[in-house]
């Protein structure tokens, strides 16, 4: 390990006993899309300990642009196993926990339990305000950000001693679906966003002060320009005085995806010997399945996350409760 990280040790900020931090730290990365994935890899080669990657969406060939740990033959698989086969080769040391669940009001204490550092690479802002919550009940720092185009805002959050995310930061998922849909997004703004994500939790984690503690950072890459912003904590913040979780949800929809946890782990084998005929078996992985059903894509994992492409919810619940009840 310390061959590995000699380049680390070279620098005078950093040295034996600073290592340390970082190599006993469990460091949590909620969405393991464009900005997890990079953040994920930058984390695991800076030697943290252990890291669990959270994700319930598959692999599509329009993620492999930006998506660096993925490459066309992971198309099928569920992320967070074709992640975690991809960050073990690079770091083998590190203690890997990948879970293709959806966080929600009823997983999100035992998911998250015991983590050091939670790091955004969220694509929408329900679970945002969930993770917002968590933090403030357990005063676990997190690094947000947000990408859009050639944009991108990050703060790190750490209540009380900064505000919360819903002190400055308001809006619904269906401003940020429209957005995703209408905007894009560019590769490079999510590796230097992700790049910068992860300086925060290094600095945290050795000691030093992360920079953007009551500063909400506003970068346009196509200018080069770099905006702080100081945040407050908002007196009136209802989710700093009782930062309640909100009523869990039967589905999570999210542009052409529908996100249904079955409550219930799933027996796959059992599941693909009793498929009938009108869905089709494309990959099996070691966490899920991929099937299709006209032309609808359907993943289903071990844990009971369902996600289907293409499919109206109405469509989507028939689905999820056609194959949950096969065994």
């Amino acid at each position: 390990m310390r061959t590995y990280l000699d380049r680390i040790l070279k620098m005078s900020e950093f040295n034996e006993a600073e290592i340390e931090k970082i190599r006993s730290s469990h460091v949590a990365v909620v969405g393991i899309g464009g900005l997890g994935s990079f953040s994920s890899l930058l984390l695991v080669l800076n030697g943290i300990g252990r890291l669990t990657i959270i994700d319930p969406d598959i692999v599509e060939f329009s993620n492999l642009n930006r998506q660096i740990l993925y490459t066309p033959a992971d198309v099928g698989l569920f992320k967070v196993e074709a992640a975690a086969e991809k960050l073990n080769k690079y770091a083998p040391f590190v203690k890997i926990n990948s879970l293709p669940i959806y966080l929600n009001p009823e997983n999100i204490e035992e998911t998250l339990d015991g983590i050091d550092i939670i790091v955004d690479g969220l694509d929408n802002l329900s679970t945002r305000y969930l993770v917002n919550r968590y933090i403030v009940r357990h005063k676990i720092p997190y690094v947000f950000a947000g990408v859009s185009g050639f944009e991108a805002n990050l703060s790190f959050l750490s209540p009380p001693e900064t505000p919360c995310l819903e002190c400055f930061y308001r809006g619904d998922d269906a401003s940020a679906r429209e957005t995703i849909l209408r905007r894009g997004i560019a590769n490079f703004t999510v590796g230097a966003t992700a790049s910068l994500q992860v300086a925060e939790v290094i600095k945290y984690l050795t000691g030093l002060s992360p920079s953007l503690k009551n500063k909400l950072l506003l970068i346009d890459y196509k200018r080069f320009s770099f905006d702080e912003v100081i945040i407050k904590r908002d007196p009136n913040c209802r989710v700093c005085r009782n930062p309640v979780y909100p009523p869990l949800k039967s589905t999570y929809i999210l542009t052409d995806k529908i996100y249904i946890p079955t409550d219930k782990k799933l027996d796959l084998d059992c599941i693909i010997s009793n498929l009938p005929s009108k869905y089709i078996l494309i990959r099996r992985g070691r966490v899920g399945v991929f099937i299709r059903y006209k032309k609808i894509d359907i993943g289903l994992s071990k844990y009971g996350m369902l996600v289907t492409k293409s499919a109206n919810s109405k469509l989507a619940k028939t689905i999820a409760e056609e194959l949950s009840d096969l065994c």
